[in-house]
């Protein structure tokens, strides 16, 4: 039926017992009540059907000899030949098995085959004979006082001349009745037993043959279950139906599908581990309860981790409570934070992702020493030349001054104008870049004093009177009324604002120079320093504030500038625990922003 079906057999095991019953037990279980249930009902259907039609058709007998017995004894009746009529009837009744009753309208009886009449008590009251009066017919079951046994009785009238003469009764005894109806249930319960058997049989054979593919399924699908992908089904019986071959092909092309998933993830996922191992950072995967599902060797070896850590909480493993802290962010209004850490005497750049389908987290850990060091060489090469230019440079700037007051004539005296312009364009950039060192390098320490912000402003703005003038630009300065007493360093905020004007003066042509200061909340003001000029390319935002970045080198060129400027601008702010930022269009102009603190949140030495 099944190919291998005995070994299959022998494979699965099968627990007989009542809880855990195999399908084949279910099935033939069913089959076996379904069908005993259909039988014990036609059993009775049948016996009370059968009772019934014997009962009606003996009743119609009783009644077809009730009516011969009428003509038989009609002359000895009415001739009141009493002796003689109880022999006929006597006679009778043996003959044919039947009791015969002749009873009077009053009850009285005046003949009976099996018992004296004289004896016998007045039956005006038996069922069968009101019902004989009122109907024409009466019939009843019941258990005979004069005999001792229970009895089927059928009484007729007799009739003369629309009178009723007399009741002729007729019965026998429900025993028979019983014997000859247990015969024909006999005969009905042999058909029914070998019914059963054959029925049983069948039912037996046809649980078999949907039990044993279903069994072949099941033990492929266990197999599958286990990791046997290369599982298959084949039903070779032709009984087997149609839906079972199709449920095995179907399987057997699910196992098919499932071995190319598999392998498919299986490669995919040793490749992720390559990859992984192979990441320059330290990668850190935590699921959604913060254990650690995944790292690689570049994370073990920034924390100096040698044993195993899957499984782990991470704050069992990182003792470190400014990553515990960034982690706990969970990349909060979908963000992807980054902080840069000292971990274990190394600069690392923390960046979180975090994993909206499985609520996991991945962290990565960049070692940025390497480049943290090449940024102190660089600030430390800049720092050490610009300390040696200085000197040599004002050394050469006072031998030119030197130089002017001797007499000399216009075109060497052109000449060393130009030198003497480029001597200060190069000391500006000196002092520039020695001023940025130690704004880096956190050397600068703020003297904080308490001061009025419209005198800083308008002592700023009458240093470049005559360069507006030059320029031809009007500068607009707005200071709101509340805006009187704030602390912060006056000569860093002083040189933040030169800056800042001096580079709009610089990119603008002609219109406007607007500064304006106001409240933005109790604890802030609000800066805008707006020109009408060039405006700056959305490529070169992000770069504004980088050392030596210029957006127009010609124009820079030609107006004296350093390109540090802005980057003064950045660091006075940030020193002072303040924010800046820029919008700018292109030939509309630009705006600085700057949010500053009223009152100093620094720390200073």
């Amino acid at each position: 039926m099944v190919e291998n079906s005995s070994s299959i057999s022998e494979e699965l095991a099968i627990n007989w017992g009542p809880k855990n019953r195999s399908f084949f037990q279910i099935l033939f279980s069913q089959y076996i009540i379904i069908f005993f249930g259909t039988i014990l009902v036609a059993f009775v259907l049948s016996y009370q059907i059968l009772k019934d039609k014997y009962y009606h058709d003996l009743i119609d007998d009783l009644k077809t000899d009730a009516v011969i017995l009428e003509e038989f004894i009609i002359d000895d009746f009415e001739q009141l030949n009493i002796n003689k009529l109880n022999y006929r009837i006597q006679k009778l009744g043996k003959n044919i098995s039947r009791r015969f009753t002749l009873i009077l309208p009053d009850g009285k009886v005046v003949a009976d085959s099996d018992h004296d009449y004289q004896l016998m008590d007045n039956h005006i009251n038996r069922i069968e004979v009101q019902e004989a009066l009122q109907t024409g017919l009466g019939t009843s079951i019941r258990f005979s006082n004069t005999i001792k046994k229970e009895m089927l009785y059928v009484a007729k009238p007799i009739i003369k001349a629309d009178k009723v003469i007399a009741i002729n009764r007729i019965s026998v005894e429900v025993k028979l009745i019983n014997f000859l109806l247990r015969k024909y249930i006999f005969r009905i319960a042999i058909i029914l037993i070998i019914l059963s058997i054959l029925t049983i049989s069948y039912s037996f054979y046809i649980s078999r043959q949907i039990t044993e593919p279903i069994k072949t399924l099941s033990l492929a699908s266990q197999k599958v279950a286990e990791g046997d992908f290369y599982s298959k089904v084949y039903l070779y019986n032709q009984k087997t139906n149609r839906e079972l071959k199709q449920l095995a092909d179907n399987f057997n092309q699910m196992t098919e599908q499932l071995n190319a998933m598999f392998y498919n993830l299986s490669s995919d996922k040793e490749e992720l581990n390559q990859i992984i191992a192979s990441v320059n950072e330290g990668i850190l995967i935590l699921d959604k309860e913060g254990k650690i599902v995944r790292t690689n060797k570049n994370f073990l070896e920034i924390f100096s981790i040698q044993h195993e850590v899957r499984g782990r909480f991470y704050w069992e493993i990182i003792r470190n409570a400014e990553i515990i802290e960034f982690i706990k962010t969970k990349g909060e209004a979908n963000s992807n934070p980054i902080k840069e850490l000292e971990i274990n005497n190394k600069s690392i750049i923390c960046s979180l992702e975090f994993l909206s389908i499985t609520e996991g987290l991945i962290i990565g850990f960049h070692d940025i020493s390497f480049v943290k060091d090449l940024q102190t060489i660089k600030k430390d090469f800049i720092s050490n030349v610009s300390h040696e230019l200085r000197t040599p440079l004002t050394s050469i700037k006072g031998y030119l001054e030197t130089l002017f007051d001797i007499e000399v004539n216009s075109e060497k005296k052109h000449y060393l104008n130009i030198i003497k312009r480029n001597t200060d364009r190069l000391i500006n950039i000196v002092e520039d870049l020695l001023l940025l060192s130690q704004y880096e390098r956190s050397r600068i320490k703020l003297d904080i004093t308490s001061f009025n912000f419209k005198e800083l402003l308008d002592n700023v703005v009458v240093m470049f009177e005559d360069k507006l003038k030059e320029a031809e630009l009007t500068m607009n300065c707005i200071v709101d009324d509340s805006v009187e007493i704030i602390e912060g360093d006056i000569y860093r905020l002083e040189q933040m604002f030169i800056n800042l004007i001096d580079n709009a003066i610089k990119y603008t042509d002609q219109g406007v120079i607007a500064i304006s200061v106001k409240n933005l909340s109790e604890k802030t003001i609000e800066i805008i320093v707006k020109d009408t000029g060039i405006g700056i390319p959305e490529r070169d935002l992000k770069r504004i504030f980088e050392r030596f970045y210029v957006v127009d080198k010609s124009r820079s060129k030609k107006k004296g500038g350093t390109g540090l400027g802005l980057s003064i601008v950045k660091h006075v702010v940030l020193s002072h625990k303040g924010e800046i930022f820029i919008e700018s269009s292109l030939n509309k102009g630009t705006s600085f922003i700057i949010h500053l603190p009223k009152r100093s949140q620094l720390d200073i030495a």
